[in-house]
């Protein structure tokens, strides 16, 4: 098929904003784009419906289309879908007074993502619905009972996931350490990577990516980790029993409000007893964000709380909790006065909602946000013989022992897939 030439000129001499949103089956995605578009005054692109619509029509792109809505055909030619979302751009009446517009369920493949760029416009945000596996396999059953099946759902929830982190987030890379420079380049915290040995399970794709950027990593109990044997999964934050109530700003930090209130010094050991400290502020988007935090979870009247910025060992040269000084950065969030230079006995900051920093005596009693740090994983995947730790028999000790130590040896020494589902068993991780 030959491509038509589309003048979107019309539609961008207004400067509309673009927002791709995903979600996985179950998250609600349909609920929530209605909610963005009535609340901002944008939009919706139904790339869904688009293609269904198209696919009745008596043409060459309708019967490809057909095909693929039919399983003839892998997917839908990237280069139509894209073509099909012009066309609702410029059809639509409202676009050229529109403050912008939601692509729904879009993008599918890297193809995609790419020629939207190039074709149409660089995307301002995209929006990535999810949930923990077992909620959204609850929420998909009470929609459809009678037709539910868990297996099938379960793979649909799978392989969306993987199409939608390859087209927004992935790469080829040759080795890990490819693919970990590549996540920190884009300040992913954590990414997931497919090595050579899964090449035998890898998809028929050409275009198959194997390095996955995620700019959260999973906390607390893992509940969001779908299961894939293609991928193993690094991050940076490898202990998750101390991020289980924690809260990720996506590229920026793992955060949690300390709702014990306390002085200063009791408010850093607060945080230091849960392997954190005080929170850094010294970017506009860590201010910005923590300041949500704290009008979301603190609740008290006053809404502010420590963070990790104070000019206790140097009266007016401020530092960080990460041990930066403030005269070496450019960004300020000072409130109206602050700081206050002829009060010598405020040396502690502070953050409010209003996004602003202001400086207090150190002994007043307010909440404080954390921040964890990167750290290494407590166990070791195929170290097994902590589980014999607390046996108290020695003969059952040392039998134990022997047990963990062979099952490591088989495990080191199978196939990939027999390697992961007995880490499954051993682990009693496999998602029923």
């Amino acid at each position: 098929m030959q491509r038509l030439r589309y003048d979107m000129s019309r539609i961008l001499s207004s400067s509309p904003i673009f927002i791709w949103f995903v979600g996985l089956p179950g998250s609600g995605r349909t609920t929530h784009v209605n909610s963005l578009c009535e609340k901002l005054s944008l939009i919706e692109i139904p790339v869904v419906s688009l293609l269904i619509e198209e696919s009745k029509r008596d043409t060459d792109r309708g019967k490809v289309l057909r095909d693929a809505l039919k399983g003839k055909i892998e997917r839908a030619p990237d280069e139509l879908v894209v073509d099909l979302i012009k066309e609702a751009l410029l059809l639509n009446p409202f676009a050229r007074s529109s403050k912008g517009f939601i692509i729904n369920n879009f993008p599918r493949t890297r193809k995609q993502a790419q020629l939207f760029v190039k074709e149409i416009k660089d995307v301002d945000a995209i929006i990535y619905l999810f949930a923990d596996i077992s909620t959204l396999l609850a929420r998909l059953q009470a929609k459809s009972p009678e037709n539910f099946e868990s297996d099938l759902n379960k793979k649909k929830i799978v392989d969306y996931d993987r199409e939608v982190k390859i087209a927004t987030s992935g790469m080829r890379a040759k080795l890990e350490k490819d693919c970990k420079k590549f996540a920190r380049e884009r300040m992913g915290m954590a990414f997931n990577f497919s090595p050579l040995e899964a090449k035998n399970i890898k998809t028929k794709d050409t275009l198959f990516e194997n390095c996955e950027v995620l700019g959260c990593p999973e906390l607390g109990n893992s509940t969001t980790l779908l299961p894939n044997d293609m991928y193993d999964y690094y991050s940076a934050f490898g202990n998750m029993n101390t991020t289980t109530n924690a809260t990720c700003i996506r590229s920026t930090g793992i955060f949690a409000v300390m709702h014990i209130k306390g002085n200063y010094t009791e408010t850093i050991s607060n945080c230091q007893n849960i392997g954190a400290d005080l929170a850094d502020v010294l970017s506009e988007i860590r201010t910005n964000q923590l300041a949500s935090l704290i009008n979301t979870t603190v609740g008290t009247w006053y809404k502010a709380s420590y963070v990790g910025l104070d000019d206790i060992m140097n009266e007016g040269i401020f530092e960080s909790s990460s041990g930066n000084f403030l005269h070496c950065t450019e960004y300020r969030a000072w409130g109206p006065g602050h700081p206050r230079s002829k009060r010598k006995s405020e040396d502690c900051v502070i953050l409010d909602i209003d996004k602003t920093w202001k400086v207090v005596p150190c002994g007043v009693r307010l909440t404080g946000v954390c921040e964890f740090f990167p750290e290494a994983p407590t166990i070791n995947e195929l170290d097994f013989t902590y589980k014999c730790n607390k046996i108290q028999s020695k003969r059952k000790k040392k039998r134990c022992l022997v047990e963990k130590k062979t099952l490591r040896q088989l495990i080191e020494k199978s196939p990939r897939l027999d390697k992961c589902a007995m880490l499954g068993y051993e682990e009693h991780e496999i998602i029923n």
